[in-house]
This record gives C-alpha cells, structure tokens and sequence, in this order.
C-alpha cells in the first residue's frame, strides 16, 4: 500500500497532470457563474482589471504546481490535495480541478490498460476458433473414410498426459505473448534519465536472481508433469495431496524471496520506501525500473518452463513410433483435437475474465469530499487561503 500511495503522489505532482489541469481552468477561467472576473492564478502579471488572463499554457502549469500540494494521510490510501489562494472560491475550484482531472486518468489508464488484455486475447481466441474447427473437420473425415479406430488403455494414458502438457506448454506461450506487450508498455513509458537507475536494471542477470528463476522454472514444471499424470481421483489421494502441497509451498517461497531480491536490487533494501519518499523525484522511476525487472525475470521463467515442457512433450512423442500406421494417424489427429480444445477453453477463460473486468473497471480513485470555498482556512496576515481541496481514496 505504501508503494502504490507513494505513486500515486509522484503521478499527482507531475508536470503531464498540472498541464491537464491548466487546460480545464483555462476553458472556464471564472471564478463564479457571473462571469465578471477571472481566476487571479489566471491573470496577467500586468493585468489592471480582473478579466485579463494569459494564453501561455506553461505559465499557468508553473502556477498551479506553485499553488497545489499533496499531503498522504499516514496509515491509510488517502491523499489530501490541498489548493492556496488569497480567494477562497479559487482554491475550491483548483482543488476540484485536480480531483476530477485525478479520477479521470486514473480510470482512463485502468481501461486502456484492461483493454488491451482483452483485445489480445479475444484475437487469440478467434485464431484458436479456427483451429478447433479445423481439427474438428479433420477427425470427422477420418471416421469418414476409415471408420472408427480404437485405442488401447495404455494409448489413451499416453494421449492424455501428452495433450494436457501440450496444453499447458500452449497456455504459457499466450502468458508470453501477454507479458511481452505489457514489458513493451512499461518500457515505452520509461523515461530516458538518472544514470544510476539504469545501471540497477542492467544487473537484472544477478546469478542470484538467475538461478532462484531457474529454480522455480524446474518446481513448476514438477507440479505441470505431477498433474499431467494423475487424473483428479489419484491426484486427491494423500501421497499426491502431500508430494503437490510441498511443491506448492516450494513454489510460493520462491517466490517471495525473488520479490524481495528484486526489491533489494532496485532500492538498495528490502523496503520499498516510505511515503516520505514521495519528494524524490525518482521514486516513481524506480518503482517502473521494479516493474519492468519482475516482468523480464517473469518472462524467463515462463519461457524456461516452456522449453522443459517441450522437451518432456518430445519424449512422449517417441513412445508413437511402434504404432501401425492407421493408429498413428488417429492418434495425431486426435491429439491435435485434445491439445486445441484445451487451448481453446483456457484462452476463452481468460479472455471471459478480461472482458469482465473491463466492463466493471470505474478506476481506482475515490473522491470522498469535495472542496467548498466555505470550507477554506485563512492563513497569515495577507488572508492566503489554504483548501484541503478534496480526499481521495484509493481502491
């Protein structure tokens, strides 16, 4: 929580934000609805009435990160937004400016970012539509012209095993596929600055890190085999229950101590800072150097799976080659039919789940209270106004 508040505050106080900002006040420069004078953050330096605003889109963004400050509540996913003016009414609006412009990029970054997954996998699932439909044709012509061949106990297991591998070896080439367009996202998003942030990722092939990946690779493609040879009555039996747990458990403090590994290879510790850290202006840098370091070591361990998976997947295939001929052909045909239908049904799943996902995506700012120029509070001599603009959740 304390990582993504200390995000949120870098994103609050971004140049690309006040700009947005800056944009809306200037397309409704009013203090109130008579329309008789201007936003005094709007005014020329010059100006000798309450109407004459500047068109200069950066001096108004230079005001507005001059007059906006953020405060994190501690203990909580609350940031307060607060606005100071020597006119009450205008720290209202510049608060409520800030909070809806907020919520607006924060929900539209959401969505594209669902949107894309979704878009992905529903191509994916058209391709494998095809696919299904085409193996489908392919098993109906042979019963057609060969009528129905049989295969024997020991075939049937094989089949299985191997078409729940290829499955799940073809599961993980579609998270592949995914993890790459979001690696390529985040590093579309990364700036090109602080030489000392650069030379953290470049160790991203720590041996350490390497060979806890690798580790993890090997666990996983024990549970993929374990489960691949057991149907779901032996596989809940008690040795397999226990032999499945302790590779699971294996797995998941793997895990952890690469997360804090990268963690460490980032920040320097195992903590990744605190909201005090929210005015340097790299943390939110290096919280996307973190991003895109997970998703590269993801990456390899899913492609290194893949590669066990296909290696074990060969040593199947050779156990065909004493089948006559006719057999052999059903059974490629069947294997085919298996492996695109599992396919197909988890690539359908996820794409399911992304779509819903999409649809109920409303962002993940909430804004609690609203700004009233009311609720302003004098500050000084000179009655500078300080406007706890508005709180925002987030969710």
């Amino acid at each position: 929580a304390t990582n993504k508040l200390a995000n949120e505050m870098a994103f609050l106080k971004a140049r690309g934000l006040a700009r947005k900002v800056a944009l809306d006040i200037m397309a409704d420069p009013w203090l109130d609805s008579t329309q008789t004078a201007a936003l005094p953050i709007l005014l020329r330096a010059d100006a000798t009435d309450s109407v004459s605003v500047v068109s200069d889109i950066e001096i108004v963004t230079d005001r507005l990160q001059k007059a906006v400050t953020f405060v994190a509540e501690k203990e909580s996913d609350v940031i307060k937004i607060i606005a100071t003016s020597q006119d009450s009414r205008e720290a209202a609006r510049l608060s409520n400016s800030y909070a809806e412009m907020y919520r607006h990029e924060a929900m539209q970054q959401s969505r594209s970012q669902s949107s894309s997954v979704r878009e992905f996998l529903e191509g994916r699932l058209a391709e494998q539509r095809d696919q299904l439909r085409l193996a489908e044709t392919a098993m109906k012509h042979f019963m057609e012209t060969n009528g129905a061949t049989g295969m024997d106990e020991e075939t049937n297991r094989i089949l299985h095993e191997l078409t729940t591998l290829e499955g799940t070896r073809d599961g993980l080439q579609v998270e592949i596929e995914g993890l790459s367009r979001r690696l390529n996202s985040l590093e579309a998003t990364l700036p090109d600055q602080d030489a000392s942030v650069a030379k953290s990722l470049s160790q991203a092939s720590n041996s350490y890190i390497t060979l806890l990946s690798q580790h993890l690779s090997e666990l996983e493609v024990q549970r993929d085999v374990l489960i691949a040879q057991n149907d779901p009555a032996v596989l809940s039996q008690g040795a397999n229950q226990a032999k499945l747990k302790d590779i699971n458990d294996k797995i998941k403090a793997l895990q952890e101590n690469l997360q804090k590994r990268t963690t460490e290879l980032i920040w320097g510790s195992a903590e990744t800072g605190s909201v005090g850290q929210q005015s340097d202006p790299l943390y939110y840098i290096r919280s996307l150097r973190q991003q895109i370091l997970e998703a590269k070591i993801q990456l390899a361990t899913l492609s290194s799976r893949k590669a066990a998976l296909d290696g074990i997947i060969a040593g199947y295939e050779g156990q065909f080659g004493r089948m006559p001929q006719k057999r052999l052909e059903y059974t490629r045909i069947q294997r085919e039919r298996l492996s695109t239908e599992r396919l197909y049904t988890l690539v359908e799943a996820k794409f399911n789940e992304a779509t819903i996902t999409e649809k109920s995506e409303f962002g993940y700012v909430t804004i609690i209270d609203h700004a009233t120029a009311a609720g302003s509070k004098p500050r000084s001599s000179s009655v500078l106004y300080a406007m706890v603009g508005f709180v925002v959740g987030l969710g």
